[in-house]
């Protein structure tokens, strides 16, 4: 197993036909930004960090993200160094876009041939493509313009191992390992959320090719601090905050938990996202409805003070249900960066496992247990907010921001591309 994290080559290297050649890097994602708004983020915020960091080092950097668009024609939004193009779908796509398998079956056209059309135009040395499983059955490959581009997929989970969580997905599963082996055999490099999910890549290519680690990243500096608005001792509000509750959030095992528990001190749960239809029927069914606030979809100002009124925010805890000891999630890096208190099932790279704001709870499928978690609050309680919140968002900026891993990701990129240049 080959790992170049830590391998540095020069940025700007000598062709000996065409003399000095500037490297240039293209980021591709097909993610919806409607559909998936923290993830967009997450990609914008990294395209611009990440694009600065590669002007300073003589590197040319684009990012793209392209998807399909029911409009009536292409649309283009500049978010930095983050071009999103909305591509004219084709006449059959518009007719079966809302049947959710020809939805899929019908933008991998456009979508792909925009895609190799950038690619073209822009002529990069390296790509890095954020992995997506939605497209199948087509065939990304970048190479089939490029024969010697470098081609590098980012991925966020065990693909497979998530499919199985659902009827849906276990139907699909052999198709999409399918697809995997056809794109992944054209991969030069394999880039990892976490070292689990990196390692699990690599097993599956089963070639002798680098992969690196990068953890989930934000811009701290992007999220307020919480103001401290401590609550009486016997009250504790929680915050949930996600696109929405799938089952490996785990957010039946807080409803279990809360149900269960015997105690003076009333429990608040908040949630800041869209109900998935199980937790919906579970909050009726323990009785739950006048200690759960669904708020929606919030952003800005709205999000920020539901931050400042609650004490403890709500990780994710069904991590295992994707077979997974690690995780990198983008919810945790935010509750980091505003300095609130949280509860998680899994194992961060980024965080020490001893941290003192960040109450662990077993990776199985019991009810939280409640007076654990009080016990955990209380101790908290014996110091000043302030100072918990100001901690938290110090070490998000030393070992969670852009910045610090920029200079990484770029060491690893270059290390890959050929010493010839184009």
């Amino acid at each position: 197993m080959v790992c170049c994290e830590n391998s540095i080559a020069p940025f700007i290297f000598e062709n000996n036909s065409c003399g000095s050649q500037i490297i240039k890097i293209l980021y591709l994602s097909f993610n919806n930004p409607a559909l998936s708004p923290g993830v967009f983020q997450k990609e914008r915020e990294f395209c611009e960090i990440f694009g600065q960091h590669c002007q300073e080092n003589d590197v040319v950097f684009q990012g793209r993200c392209i998807l399909t668009s029911l409009g009536h024609a292409s649309v283009t939004r500049q978010c930095g160094n983050f071009l999103v193009v909305r591509e004219f779908p084709s006449a059959l796509y518009r007719v079966f876009a809302r049947i959710p398998l020809f939805s899929s079956l019908f933008r991998i056209c456009p979508v792909f041939h925009h895609t190799y059309r950038e690619i073209a135009s822009f002529m990069p040395d390296a790509i890095i493509w954020r992995y997506n499983i939605t497209y199948v059955p087509g065939v990304f490959n970048p190479k089939k313009i490029i024969p010697r581009v470098i081609f590098i997929t980012e991925h966020q989970a065990k693909e497979i191992e998530e499919l199985q969580g659902s009827r849906a997905g276990r139907l699909l599963a052999p198709l999409i390992a399918w697809n995997g082996n056809h794109v992944l055999r054209k991969v030069d490099g394999i880039i990892g959320v976490t070292s689990e999910i990196a390692s699990y890549e690599y097993n599956l290519i089963r070639r002798d090719i680098p992969y690196f680690t990068l953890t989930n990243s934000i811009r701290v500096q992007n999220y307020p601090l919480k103001k401290s608005t401590r609550t009486a001792n016997d009250l504790l509000r929680m915050l949930y905050v996600g696109s929405h509750t799938a089952s490996w959030q785990g957010l039946d095992r807080i409803l279990a938990g809360m149900s269960a528990f015997k105690d003076d001190t009333k429990l608040e749960l908040h949630i800041a996202g869209i109900l998935d239809a199980d937790i919906a029927k579970l909050i009726e069914s323990l009785h739950l409805r006048d200690r759960v606030i669904v708020h929606g979809y919030k952003t800005d100002r709205e999000l920020d003070c539901l931050f400042d009124l609650c004490d403890l925010a709500i990780g994710t805890l069904g991590m295992h249900r994707k077979d997974l000891v690690y995780g990198s999630t983008l919810k945790v890096r935010e509750y980091m960066a505003r300095g609130i208190p949280f509860i998680i099932s899994y194992k961060d790279e980024d965080i020490a496992q001893n941290f003192p704001y960040i109450l662990h709870a077993p990776a199985d499928d019991t009810p939280i247990d409640f007076s654990k978690v009080m016990a955990f609050i209380k101790g908290l309680r014996k110091y000043r907010a302030e100072s918990i919140s100001t901690a938290m968002r110090d070490y998000a900026s030393e070992h969670m921001d852009y910045e610090a891993k920029a200079h990484r990701l770029l060491a690893f990129i270059k290390s890959l591309v050929p010493a010839t240049g184009t």
